[in-house]
């Protein structure tokens, strides 16, 4: 499923960002709470989290539902990594 936003940028740009589905190794501890620790591309690579540095239901550049949006620290960068709950799923957007 390809859902796109355009969004203007200061250059007046359009930039346009797709979901990508990726697996996630997490932790869910016994309070309900889910700590992901690293994400698994289709290719095999695999990229450690090094922080998470908040949670927060947030929209995302994509479009679709408001899923949960974990600011995280990897190799040094400041990324986002959303998860859908209602049906369990995990992505990253990227920029086309």
């Amino acid at each position: 499923m390809k859902l796109d936003i355009k969004l203007p940028t200061a250059q007046n740009k359009v930039m346009n960002y797709v979901k990508v589905f990726v697996s996630v190794f997490a932790v869910f501890n016994k309070n309900g709470g889910v700590l992901p620790k690293s994400i698994l591309w289709a290719d095999g690579s695999e990229y450690k989290i090094d922080k998470v540095v908040l949670r927060e239901r947030a929209p995302c550049k994509s479009g679709g539902v408001l899923p949960f949006r974990y600011t995280v620290i990897m190799n040094g960068q400041v990324k986002y990594l959303y998860y859908e709950r209602d049906v369990e799923r995990w992505f990253v957007e990227k920029e086309y």
